[in-house]
């Protein structure tokens, strides 16, 4: 078997049973994106599945799974042990000739100080990860949200 598929046949293995603690290692490495895709929806189904599993993942790339919590280290030492910081998008404007890089909130109150009749209720931010899944699966292919 290539590394690979001995990659996603131990991971597989992981999910036998229905442990209360999955620790793994390095998940998506010596995987391709079609593989790593499908490990993210199998770990996000079988969460929303077993709402009381806890799940380990020690990796050198950041996973494309939201956790609940995060720990960074750096040469032996915590960096961060927390939840994981909120997306804060910002969004880049020209006002004149000045260059402005704000929030969804601040832009709203630029517009109110305008008198402008427009607000920004939202914005829907997708993970790359959806992007690819998406192109390579279809609409909807893990039973995510199908927005």
């Amino acid at each position: 078997m290539s590394k690979g598929l001995r990659r996603r046949v131990t991971l597989t293995a992981l999910f036998i049973g229905t442990p209360n603690i999955i620790i793994i290692d390095e998940p998506y490495n010596g995987l391709d994106i079609r593989a790593s895709i499908m490990l993210n929806s199998l770990l996000t189904n079988y969460l929303q599945e077993h709402p009381n599993t806890a799940v380990l993942i020690s990796a050198h790339i950041i996973p494309p799974i939201k956790p609940d919590k995060v720990i960074l280290l750096s040469n032996g030492k915590f960096i961060y042990d927390g939840a994981p910081p909120e997306e804060r998008i910002k969004i880049r404007v020209r006002q004149g000739e000045s260059l402005l890089t704000m929030t969804i909130e601040q832009l709203n109150n630029l517009f109110r100080s305008m008198g402008v009749d427009l607000y920004i209720l939202s914005i829907d931010n997708e993970p790359i990860y959806n992007f690819v899944e998406k192109k390579l699966f279809g609409a909807n292919p893990s039973g995510s949200d199908p927005s």
